[in-house]
């Protein structure tokens, strides 16, 4: 997960995963298709989801004003320099990268509440 991380931050190639030490690009790549395979991202996005709207249900949310972070939504997006180069080629792992970083993003905003 640390060296999908890394890839989604900082945009870098699945082969210059070699000169971490994190894992071997192969290994990573393959359970990154495999997690995308079984929709796991997917389901990372859809909890955190769940879970940052049962946690601005709380009264006092609204007076912090919790409600305006959908605007802000390009700008956390652009923290995660894979979705802007855009390095996969296929759409499927495309997707599977924008839901990791659309899920670590609701995450932070449900549990920084």
């Amino acid at each position: 997960m640390d060296a999908i991380l890394l890839l989604l931050r900082t945009g870098m190639q699945w082969a210059a995963l070699d000169a971490t030490v994190l894992c071997s690009h192969s290994s990573a790549h393959r359970r990154f298709r495999e997690w995308t395979d079984a929709g796991v991202f997917e389901r990372f996005w859809h909890d955190g989801l769940l879970a940052d709207d049962a946690m601005s249900a709380r009264p006092s949310e609204k007076a912090r004003g919790r409600g305006a972070g959908s605007s802000n939504a390009h700008s956390w997006l652009n923290r995660y320099r894979r979705l802007l180069i855009r390095w996969e080629k296929r759409a499927d792992t495309y997707l599977a990268m924008l839901h990791f970083a659309c899920g670590l993003i609701v995450w932070n905003h449900a549990l920084s509440g």
